[in-house]
């Protein structure tokens, strides 16, 4: 792979060193010379020198690439050298900084010495102000080697940040890469100055990401946003930072947030369990504390009625009217447990009221316009089923307001013969739909859990840029049977 990074050529085969030569452009560093043949690494090294240089450059156009080349020799048993080993390294970019650094210090070196001059000269003509031009000349000196001082502590900063960094134009061209060793990087080797971001993101993200860039130049304002991108088969979850940097120029800073993410998963399934737990505990109490005491009093009295039954028939009375008291105590508890399960806002009206209400709860003081539109004759649902599509509502409702960003909410509750239908739709920045992203998403599974829980259909829609639909319909008739059929309706 280095063979034909560096010299265009997968295999190089046995040749001569002048052979060699004839085909690849070798030349001292920073001259026109080709390199003495008899400096060269490996040659110096068949002569028993071990040789480190870093003054050569590979030509191949249009490119011109610095090497570092460290050879030695090889020796056998008896201390003969056998044949010897070169090692190569590209070492452009480095290079490049370094003289980028030797050009910057150089012109202060030169601004500073005309300067001093300058001030020297001035002191000759005017002895009088000598004093004042030598203070001015500490000054000058003073904040030139802060600015140093402040350059290298920028430098140490950018290397410490786990982050990478990214500086690129506004058509999306890599100008610089700043990459911790150990992050893990979507198509490494693409991540390189000169590469676009069309040819390292799959095409999407890349849409996503020229979105927000573009974003960001017009208003001048920070751009965050998060995404997912799959590495090695396993899926990790970004945020991305894009700051405007001049007129044609910004900075990506991306932060890889999957351990976070996952851990907060793994402690809000905790969480949920808990909470089922302890809801379980509280039922099974009341349970206990109602129900199974009412059954015990029917068992007793039904007993003692049967064996009064020929001896007393007044007592018999007495054991079977208490036992019917019982049983509607029991059954009076039962509806005042299954009430006490419903929503708030539900047990203060219908679905259509309770969307309203949460809406003035969650988003009083938003600046996104939210309309909620009914169609048909309002008619009641199951608790769980009406309890599920309001905390769907909540779900898609936050999401477009909290992370889509939208400055329009369309909500629409249509009660139709045979089904209930309830439709999220916002004009945000939406996002891409797909199998992995929705199971892996915070409130996209939680949504598709409840949906699964009703038996409801759930459809999702959205594209980055073209804002996001979501629709649950859960048909009426299923439903409508069970809820005929349960203890409060009779």
């Amino acid at each position: 792979q280095m063979a034909d990074d560096l010299c265009g050529m997968n295999l190089l085969h046995e040749q001569t060193t002048a052979e060699l030569l004839q085909q690849l452009k070798i030349y001292q560093t920073g001259t026109n010379q080709p390199y003495p043949v008899e400096q060269l690494p490996i040659l110096r090294s068949l002569a028993g020198e071990t040789v480190h240089i870093s003054d050569m450059e590979f030509r191949r156009s249009p490119q011109v690439i610095a090497l570092e080349v460290s050879s030695t020799p090889v020796f056998d048993d008896a201390g003969h050298i056998v044949y010897a080993i070169a090692a190569f390294q590209d070492i452009t970019q480095r290079k490049q900084a370094e003289r980028l650094l030797k050009s910057y210090s150089r012109i202060l070196e030169r601004q500073v010495r005309e300067r001093t001059q300058r001030l020297k000269q001035l002191s000759e003509q005017l002895l009088e102000q000598n004093a004042c031009l030598t203070d001015e000349i500490a000054e000058r000196e003073r904040v030139e080697l802060a600015l140093r001082q402040k350059e290298a502590l920028n430098l140490a900063i950018i290397t410490t940040i786990p982050d990478l960094l990214i500086r690129m134009d506004r058509h999306g061209n890599y100008l610089g890469i700043f990459a911790n060793e150990n992050l893990i990087l979507y198509k490494p080797e693409q991540n390189k100055v000169g590469a676009n971001l069309y040819d390292v993101l799959p095409h999407n993200t890349a849409e996503e990401y020229m979105h927000h860039i573009q974003q960001a130049l017009q208003t001048g304002e920070l751009q965050v946003f998060e995404h997912q991108l799959s590495i090695d088969g396993v899926v990790h979850y970004f945020e991305s930072r894009i700051a405007p940097c001049g007129e044609d120029e910004i900075l990506l800073i991306e932060r890889d947030f999957t351990e976070q993410r996952n851990a907060a998963l793994r402690e809000r399934k905790q969480t949920e369990e808990a909470l089922i737990l302890k809801e379980r505990n509280r039922l099974a109490r009341e349970i206990h504390d109602t129900l199974a005491q009412a059954f015990t009093g029917i068992v007793v009295h039904l007993e003692a009625a049967t064996l009064k039954a020929i001896d007393d028939p007044q007592m018999t009375q007495r054991c079977i009217q208490t036992s019917s008291e019982l049983a509607r105590f029991g059954l009076a508890e039962a509806r005042r447990s299954v009430q006490a399960l419903r929503l708030q806002l539900l047990t203060e009206g219908d679905l259509y009221r309770a969307l309203h209400r949460m809406v003035e709860q969650l988003f009083p003081s938003t600046q996104t316009q939210i309309a909620i539109e009914l169609a048909g004759e309002v008619y009641s649902l199951p608790a769980e089923v009406e309890n599920n599509l309001l905390r769907i509502g909540q779900e898609a409702l936050t999401n477009a307001a909290k992370y889509a960003r939208a400055t329009e909410i369309q909500v629409h509750l249509v009660y139709e013969p045979t089904q209930c239908t309830l439709s999220i739709q916002d004009n945000g920045q939406g996002f891409d739909v797909s199998p992995s992203f929705v199971n892996n998403g915070f409130g996209l599974l939680g949504m598709t859990e409840r949906a699964k829980q009703i038996g409801a259909e759930l459809t999702i829609q959205s594209s980055p840029g073209s804002g996001t639909e979501i629709v649950v319909s859960v048909n009426r008739r299923g439903h409508h049977e069970q809820q005929d059929s349960s203890p409060d309706s009779r």
